[in-house]
Order: C-alpha cells, then structure tokens, then sequence
C-alpha cells in the first residue's frame, strides 16, 4: 500500500448508508453528499435511460417513468435452495419473482427462459426493459458512495472497509465482495457491523474497558455482540443475529396502528412509496415526545376519503405505539438473552450496553431493555445511525497504518461441517470458535463407509441443524480413496474459513505419501470471471452486447481481486 492511498469506511446498510474516513488526526469524519445529508438512501432508480442511486434515486422514482429498487441487501447471496428465499421475496413485494439458473448471465437473461427447479437459481429483479440482481444492486451503491467519497475528498478512493451483518452467512458475505468486485473497488476486509460499531463509539470516548453488549438495529437487520474491550483491542466472545427483524419491520407496525387508529387504508396509486417514507419520518422524528401527531396535510394526502381528513391533526400515544411494539422488542431482547446463555455471561458482568443503527432512537426499545437488563448503562451515542461507518473507517486506517493498529478478534457466526452416511452433519468449525487472526482452521477424520469403495464425496454444510439437509450446502467434491474395508480407512479433512466467506478444505488419507486434495469451494451461486466482466461493463455504463474477456482481460480482472487471496489450488472438482 502506498503511503498516498485513501480509503474509507462503508456501511452498506439495508435502508441507509454511511460513508466515513479518517483524516491525518485520527478522527473518523462522515463524508456528505451534494445536499450534505450524512446517510445515503440504499435505493436505485432507472429512468428514461439513466440509473440513479441515493437521494437522487429516491426523488427520480416518485415519477411515473421510473422502476426503482430497495431492501434488496436482504437477498444477497441467496439462492432457490435457501427454503426461505421465495417467502421472502413475497414479503419484499415480489409476488411473482423471476428466478435465472446460477451459471445464467444476468446482462443477457430473458424472462421467457428455460427454469429447471432442481438447479440453484438466483432472484432477478425487473428494472427498466430489463433485469438486476442483488449484487448488481449493491455494485452501483458502492459506486456511488466512492464517487461521493472521491468528490469530497479530492482524490481517487484506494480501497474499502465494509461492514456487513454479523449472522450473514458466508455466501452471503462473498456476495458482498463480489459486488465490490463488480464496481471495481478494493476490499481490504469485512468486519461485522456491530464490531464496528464499537470501535467508532470507542474513538469517541464513550465506551470503556470491560465487556460490552452491541445492539446494532438497523434498518433490515438486527446484530448483537458482546466484546471485551481492553485498550485498543476489542475480543468479539460471540454474536447473533436476525436478518428480518430491523426499522423496516417498525415502519410496518406503525403504518398498522396508524390504519387501525383512523379505522381507513390509505389510498392506493403512486402515493404508497410516499406514505411509507412519510411514516419512516413520524418514527425518525418521535424521539422521546408523548404522542405521535398526524397533521391535516398528512391525513388528506393519504387518507382523503377518511373522516380524519376533515379534522387538523390525529394523535396517537406514545403509550399505543410502545404496546403496538413489543413483539419486536422482545424478538430483539430474546436474541440478548440466547447470546448471554451461550456464552455463560450474567448481565451484571456487563459494564455497558450500546445501541446503534437507525433504530437504536426508539425510547421505547431502550426502556424496554433497561428492564429487562438491570443496573447496566445503556448508552446511544451521538451519530448513533453514522458510529458503524466511522468504525469502519478506524479499521481501515488501522490495516494502513502501523501508528494505529487496532486489534480485533472475531467469532465465527456459523458452523461448517460434513455430511456423513446417515444423512447428519458433523461440525469441524463451530459457531463462536474465535478467529485469531482473519481466518480458522480445524480438522476431523472421516471413515469410509462402504466396502472397497474407491472414491469417497465430501459435502460441506454451513449451519446449526443437526441434519446436513437443513443447513446451507456449500459444495462438494469426489477424492479417490484406497479400497480398503468398511471402516478401515481413515481421512482427515480440515476447514478453513474466513471473514470474507470463503472456505478452503483439504481432505487425505492417513497414510505416509497421500496426496492431499485441496479445493476453495466454489458456492452454488458464485460468479463466473466472464459475468463479473459483463456487469462490470453495465454498471460502468457500457451499452450493448458486451465483448467476450480476452486471456489478458481475464488475468487482470483476476489481479485486480482480492477474492481468493491466494490460497489453495483446484485439484478437486466442485459439484454444485
């Protein structure tokens, strides 16, 4: 890394993100937009020919002729063979998605298309005269807030911190590179955002040393960690995490309470995107006020046929709202307590509790928690929506800088394992093994199973049912095995994982002179090179059929990557 580079801190958030850099003091400084707002909207628009992102996306698609996209952060990295994709995707309003083989090349896809339901497919979503795709989605956000960066700075971005969700499985954190990929920025690596949330509250001087419970409640997801800090060195001891269950989910309890109170829906047409934003500002702007106030241009806009249209302003108590709330308050609390339980921590050990994210302003939720967990400060700093960004930004001048080195210890979010003969999955890596450095490795020894058999396949799983099936499928390959009785041939497999998703494993017999095979699996929905080129060209601007990748293109592309980071070789073929 030259000594002139510059790189920043990313929140790439559900609803909002947050740029932050720090400047030749040390201090985290939130980069603005042109209108200088400090949170940019995770929205894109197309519009008689152009793409939009951030605020300007926003207002652009409140016009007729615009098609824009938000909330996609919460299918990333998901595919057909995640059980919960297509529900999902009816709760984000895509009644009826259009699904494209993994292998498909979304920049040439067309919707009347062969679809085989036994292939791992990924969501496309209709925008303009054609289609997008998550990772394209948060490629053309990151390209704005680089541009952003770059504007108000005055020099070309180098690279990028970016937080992510702590319980984002691996697919889904290699989707976030991949995107990064696409919009050709440098990763210097993936923290969780709560871990970030903490080292930017720190830099502030609001935490101290002891252990520490992070609540980042952001707009789509909700993340807990508890970390012990010392100094400068921040121990992640575990984390969990819920990826429904954000500011979103606040909206939609109000905008209920709201029909509920003036007994009417509001009207529906082009004012449904409007009458959800302005319900996002009455919670944004509650703050700790005794009542909610509905104000006679609100109520005639969106609920003319209502006797409430007729009056000047509806209030409803703090008291409704708060009460209307609390399943999600518990939903956020129960996921405190199962982290607490599992990593064998009372809550008087606690000497701090911090709120972040969006919605870590509701009072509501605040006293809900300060119930619930007695005698602990819970504390919401100022910027509260900006302290994960400026984390992010203290990493990356710590990756740099030697001068200032911060020291992080993550946990592991999820267990990965094997598949063996009856159909059960045995964890080599576990949830909440520590990472000492940026990655883990562990190992276990497998035996085979059927007389004589000459090949033996290896399925890896990413989860925590008991059963391969109900966990994420990762990939597979097939080693050739000595023929040998059942039983009576040993193979050691080791796993190695790490923060930006990727898994490496080794499998060998245990026996002097075996050949190891040694593969980094391939995910069910990772890109192809020549894909990535492709959507790097559309988001760049590039129009029409896009050329094929010469061998040179190929080998930059791939220099350009940070992805593999060198590790391993593809002696073994992946099956997906």
């Amino acid at each position: 890394m030259a000594a002139n580079d510059v790189y920043i801190g990313i929140d790439l958030g559900t609803t909002y993100c947050c740029i932050a850099f720090c400047s030749k003091n040390g201090a985290p400084d939130v980069l603005t937009d042109e209108r200088n707002n400090r949170v940019i909207p995770s929205c894109i628009t197309y519009s008689n020919g152009q793409w939009m992102a951030g605020r300007k996306a926003v207002e652009e698609s409140k016009k007729m002729s615009a098609t824009s996209l938000r909330l996609l952060k919460r299918t990333t990295g998901r595919t057909s063979f995640d059980g919960k994709l297509r529900g999902d995707l009816e709760k984000l309003g895509f009644t009826n998605p259009t699904f494209a083989p993994v292998s498909a090349d979304p920049t040439a896809w067309q919707a009347d298309g062969d679809i085989d339901d036994e292939l791992p497919m990924r969501p496309l979503f209709k925008i303009g005269e054609g289609y997008t795709v998550a990772e394209e989605f948060a490629a053309r956000l990151l390209k704005h807030l680089v541009q952003i960066a770059e504007k108000r700075l005055g020099e070309p971005i180098s690279g990028a911190v970016i937080t992510v969700p702590a319980d984002y499985v691996g697919s889904q954190r290699e989707s976030v590179m991949t995107s990064a990929k696409i919009a050709g920025l440098k990763v210097l690596r993936l923290i969780n955002e709560p871990t970030a949330a903490i080292v930017g509250a720190r830099a502030a001087g609001t935490i101290d040393d002891g252990k520490v419970l992070v609540f980042d409640i952001g707009g789509g997801t909700t993340d807990i960690s508890l970390v012990v800090v010392q100094g400068n060195t921040y121990c992640v001891k575990g984390t969990k995490g819920h990826q429904w269950l954000g500011g979103e989910d606040i909206n939609g309890i109000l905008i209920q309470l709201i029909c509920k109170t003036l007994r009417a829906e509001p009207k529906k047409g082009r004012n449904d995107k409007r009458f959800r934003e302005a319900c996002e500002m009455i919670k944004r702007n509650l703050g700790d006020d005794p009542t909610l106030n509905l104000d006679s241009q609100f109520l005639q806009l969106y609920f003319p046929d209502s006797p409430a249209a007729e009056v000047d302003e509806v209030e409803i108590l703090r008291e409704e709202f708060d009460e209307a709330c609390q399943d999600f308050y518990q939903n956020v609390y129960d996921l405190a307590d199962r982290l607490l339980k599992d990593t064998e921590t009372y809550p008087h050990e606690l000497t701090t509790i911090l709120m972040v994210g969006g919605s870590a302003g509701l009072v509501g939720l605040q006293c809900y928690l300060e119930k619930q967990l007695p005698n602990t400060c819970v504390l919401v700093p100022p910027g509260y929506e900006e302290v994960v960004a400026k984390g992010a930004a203290l990493v990356a001048a710590s990756e740099t800088d030697p001068g200032k080195r911060i020291v992080l210890t993550e946990v592991l979010a999820h267990s990965i394992g094997i598949q063996i003969n009856d159909g059960s999955m045995v964890s080599i890596l576990h949830a909440g093994d520590e990472l000492p450095g940026k990655s883990i490795s562990g190992c276990d020894t497998f035996a085979n199973g059927v007389d004589y058999q000459e090949e033996m396949r290896i399925a890896i799983y990413e989860g925590e049912g008991k059963v391969a099936a109900e966990n994420t499928y990762l990939g597979a390959f097939i080693m050739s095995i000595s023929p040998m009785p059942a039983g009576k041939l040993e193979v050691e497999v080791t796993v190695t994982a790490n923060m930006e998703g990727l898994v490496h494993v080794t499998a060998k017999e245990c026996k002097d002179g075996a050949e190891p095979h040694s593969i980094n699996i391939s995910r069910e929905g990772s890109w192809s090179e020549e894909t990535i080129f492709n959507l790097r060209l559309k988001v760049d601007g590039g129009m029409g059929a896009a050329p094929k990748m010469s061998t040179g293109t190929k080998r930059k592309l791939a220099e350009q990557s940070d992805l593999n980071d060198g590790e391993g070789d593809r002696s073994a073929k992946v099956i997906v």
